[in-house]
């Protein structure tokens, strides 16, 4: 029995409803709706294509699986499972070196460009119990592999309820430390560090992302090792947990300030640290702030070709401004960057960095957006909980001849006439116009850090999207 010849836009329509009922439902396969015709099986590569999610047992048929359909690949997700901890460290480095080397050797000899590469590591503690039994090689949709996502595994970071009711956390502390350990790994992630690792150089990569959605960290050599073997690479997205530990966080600053530079490819760097969580901020082991130099002056180095910078919590962006570490950011085109001093009660501190900010603005000519923030989430730890705090300074060029300034804080602040009249003086174009906003906001409504996402000019640079869905 012949097939109804149904005209084209009406098969798409059709084809585009089961794709979106497939995204929710697994019982639909998508790949069989590519035998139905040649404009299904086009459509239908293309959507599965586009992002793809592989392991180290993928990568045997990944080569054959995107055989003539390079082309259509946009997005690569790397993704590993750390090892159970009672089996050393060993085998996990052995299969992310194994699989960083394979994919590297297949993509290689890839043609096209534009392609954004994410690298994720599972903590032992997640299982994937819903992956697809049959292909491993995986489409990413909006839910890859059907994981749950971090919110679930950010409980943990929680205060213990027995704290809330009069605990001691000195009691409660060992075992709230093993739970937080198991999801973000007691060390990072890295190549075998006895064996030299030969990476082959790979072209078509120009992202290199890694999200907050895993918690373990990887080793800023082996990032570095990575980041040489692109030679293409333009943009750097990196969200990554702190441990919540002195001593692991004071090696991986060490570690950081010996390998990490910004690529000299590199236009575009974003850089998200996070530590806002009540296990982060437990009083008995306090985590000590030192101040991310390495990737400050490196971002001061490579000033001459960055277009877009975007650093949260790595270093107080006041530094930033401060002699000797300006410099002519002749390409800068957005800026974000994280200072407590954006939450200063203290009398004209705000004012201060502010002003100093526009100096060092007048020198980036091609400026379209800056912004300066800060975000503490609510702490609940007895006796005293603090309530959230937030401030946000934006400075946008709306066109040649008009710009607007606007500070956006939970708490009570108007910017001076000296602030004003100094981000005024940035667009030097006589009789431009220049507009002024203040917003105060609830610290009640900004329980976490995605409540801020409409107040932020620069979220996507700071966040990835995915993120702020999560965060």
């Amino acid at each position: 029995m012949s097939r109804p010849n149904l005209p084209l836009d009406i098969q798409l329509n059709i084809l585009g409803y089961l794709l979106s009922m497939g995204e929710h439902e697994d019982s639909i396969e998508k790949s069989i709706l590519a035998t139905v015709s040649k404009p299904w099986q086009d459509a239908i590569e293309r959507k599965l294509f586009r992002s793809l999610t592989v392991n180290l047992l993928d990568l045997k048929d990944f080569c054959v699986y995107t055989k003539d359909r390079t082309h259509l690949v946009k997005h690569i997700l790397l993704e590993l499972n750390l090892c159970k901890l009672d089996r050393g460290p060993t085998i996990s480095r052995n299969c992310f070196q194994a699989a960083t080397w394979i994919l590297f050797g297949i993509l290689s000899t890839w043609h096209n460009r534009d392609i954004t590469l994410e690298i994720g590591i599972l903590p032992c503690i997640e299982r994937r119990d819903k992956c697809p039994k049959t292909n491993h090689i995986h489409p990413m949709g909006s839910v890859p592999r059907c994981r749950s996502p971090d919110t679930v595994f950010k409980e943990i970071f929680e205060l213990p309820s027995e704290m809330l009711f009069g605990g001691v956390l000195a009691e409660s502390e060992p075992a709230w430390h093993n739970k937080a350990s198991s999801l973000l790994g007691r060390m990072d992630l890295g190549f075998q560090p006895s064996m030299e690792c030969y990476i082959p150089s790979v072209k078509c990569i120009s992202k290199l992302l890694i999200r907050r959605r895993y918690f373990p960290n990887i080793s800023s050599l082996t990032l570095a090792r990575i980041m040489l073997a692109l030679p293409s690479l333009e943009s750097v997205h990196i969200e990554r947990w702190c441990y919540g530990d002195l001593l692991l966080d004071t090696l991986y600053d060490m570690k950081f300030r010996a390998f990490f530079r910004v690529p000299r490819s590199c236009k575009n760097i974003s850089f998200y640290e996070e530590s806002d969580t009540a296990y982060h901020r437990r009083v008995t082991r306090p985590r000590e702030s030192q101040p991310n130099t390495t990737l400050r002056e490196s971002l001061v180095e490579e000033a001459g070709h960055l277009e877009n910078i975007a650093v949260s919590f790595s270093f107080d962006a006041v530094s930033f401004f401060t002699p000797p570490f300006t410099s002519d950011f002749k390409e800068l085109k957005t800026l974000a960057l994280t200072s407590p001093t954006m939450v200063s009660k203290e009398y004209g501190v705000v004012d201060d960095f502010l002003c100093a900010t526009a100096k060092v603005a007048k020198g980036m000519p091609k400026l379209e957006t800056l912004e300066l923030w800060y975000f503490s989430s609510p702490s609940f730890m007895p006796p005293h909980p603090t309530p959230s705090c937030a401030g946000i300074f934006t400075y946008q060029r709306l066109d040649r001849y008009s710009s607007c300034i606007s500070w956006k804080s939970t708490r009570s602040f108007k910017m001076s006439e000296e602030t004003r009249e100094s981000w005024k003086g940035v667009v030097d174009v006589e009789g431009a116009e220049f507009s002024v906003e203040h917003l105060d906001l609830d610290p009640d409504q900004l329980t976490s850090i995605g409540k801020l996402y409409p107040y932020l000019a620069l979220r996507d640079r700071i966040l990835h999207g995915i993120t702020w869905t999560e965060a």
